[in-house]
């Protein structure tokens, strides 16, 4: 490929780094994509060679925070720049808030052309309003990312300036199995380390297979990413050939993450750990610096509101995230702060909050677990019993935000709202739902 990151800077940061009022904007999201299997983030396998390139054209955000950790609150939090309690989306079958605009909607406004080109059928079904403020929408089966991608390249060569084209990719969605044939026998073959364990209950997580090594999922994601990686290569190299990313700010992100046994469960949404709601988040255009690694964690909220700003737009009032952009081009850091996630859906009521270095778990039913990041990023050790004064101050700050949030679940309505049947059979196929139509146990 001739996808190259002299090539990506230039075409993306065009004649200089000063912010260009209007520009165009593309958000690519990949459902469930863990940040820490992206090798810019850290991965010792080579899984995203045209990702790296892009991380190292503009910014890569080392802790980005998505609020839930699975698809149905956490997209139109992305879109929105609203919590889920905010914008209404707790669970399947739920509608975005009208009072919560979209970034398609506040574009749209300022004569934005619109597009979305999206493989996540459920989320097309199932929450309503999702497409609201798009002028033009595609949709396929979660194993035609390639269609999606083919289809938001050819709305983008015919869209005049500015434009804002919103792309969801489900290749890294369980099963893991959209990816080469041959990847099987030459492309990360190897046990990654604990590769060798063993998880019995396996079976009752519906979105995987019968098998019981977390080796077997981890290599089949890898493979699944490496081509996945190849895919928007692909597609940003035939955009930036054409100049269409001249004038361009692009985000690439996740909904989610996803967890191989690292607490115990495979799959998502169950779950607030890291391996789930840290995401990567990359951005690059005009104003952007490259090669920057911004350390401090923020929110897939501050995505809205950084792109009015970026774009030479004013920042709506009411929205949760931060611009971000004022910082890219000073070189300074926003405040502290603390992000916040939420699960709601029917059964689960679980809610975290989190700082620069501590994070706060608290469930509806089994209490709190507090998390020394610094020391313990892998979440392994519960310091909620600590009677050190440290963990003591540390709380006295985390828990009156979760106080005031209470839990995602008093927040929702908790009726159950039929699904159509295409809708249910859509996520059954995903694995949202069992064949009774209720979530997998945590």
């Amino acid at each position: 490929m001739r996808f190259s990151g002299a090539l990506l800077v230039l075409g993306l940061l065009g004649s200089g780094c000063g912010a260009l009022e209007h520009s165009d904007v593309l958000v690519i999201v990949v459902d469930t994509l863990r940040a820490n299997h992206l090798h810019a983030y850290g991965y010792p396998r080579e899984t995203t060679p045209h990702l790296d390139r892009l991380a190292a054209a503009g910014v890569r955000f080392d802790v980005a925070i998505a609020t839930s950790s699975w698809s149905a609150p956490s997209h139109p939090s992305i879109m929105t720049g609203l919590s889920p309690d905010r914008h209404g989306v707790l669970g399947w079958n739920d509608s975005i808030d009208p009072a919560a605009a979209t970034l398609a909607e506040r574009l749209g406004e300022t004569g934005y052309a619109t597009g979305i080109f999206s493989s996540h059928g459920g989320l097309r079904k199932a929450v309503g309003e999702f497409n609201r403020g798009f002028q033009t929408s595609f949709g396929t089966s979660r194993k035609h990312d390639d269609r999606t991608l083919d289809r938001a390249l050819a709305w983008i060569r015919g869209a005049e300036s500015p434009w804002y084209a919103h792309v969801i990719l489900m290749t890294m969605h369980a099963p893991y199995e959209r990816y080469p044939e041959e990847f099987d026998r030459t492309l990360f073959t190897d046990l990654p380390p604990a590769g060798d364990r063993v998880f019995p209950e396996v079976h009752h997580t519906v979105r995987i297979g019968d098998h019981l090594n977390s080796a077997y999922y981890i290599n089949r994601y890898d493979r699944s990413l490496r081509h996945l990686d190849a895919l928007v290569g692909s597609f940003l190299e035939a955009l930036h050939d054409e100049g269409r990313l001249r004038n361009a700010h692009v985000v690439v992100t996740s909904d989610h993450g996803e967890s191989f046994g690292d607490h115990g469960g495979f799959g998502h949404s169950a779950e607030l750990y890291d391996t789930l709601v840290r995401v990567p988040l990359l951005l690059v255009g005009p104003g952007v610096p490259p090669g920057l690694v911004w350390r401090e964690p923020v929110s897939t909220l501050d995505i809205v509101p950084t792109l009015h700003g970026l774009a030479g737009l004013a920042v709506p009032a009411g929205l949760e995230g931060i611009d971000l952009s004022p910082h890219l081009r000073s070189g300074t850091r926003p405040d502290p702060r603390l992000l916040l996630a939420m699960l709601g859906h029917n059964r689960f009521g679980t809610t975290m909050v989190r700082g620069t270095r501590y994070k706060l778990i608290r469930y509806k039913r089994r209490g709190e677990e507090l998390y020394d990041l610094h020391a313990d990023p892998g979440e392994q050790h519960n310091r909620i019993g600590d009677a050190s004064p440290e963990v003591a101050r540390v709380l006295a700050v985390l828990r009156p935000a979760l106080d005031r949030l209470g839990t995602a679940e008093d927040r929702a309505a908790d009726v159950a709202r039929p699904l159509s049947d295409d809708a249910a059979q859509t996520l059954k196929a995903l694995g949202y739902l069992a064949d009774e139509d209720e979530p997998p146990p945590p």
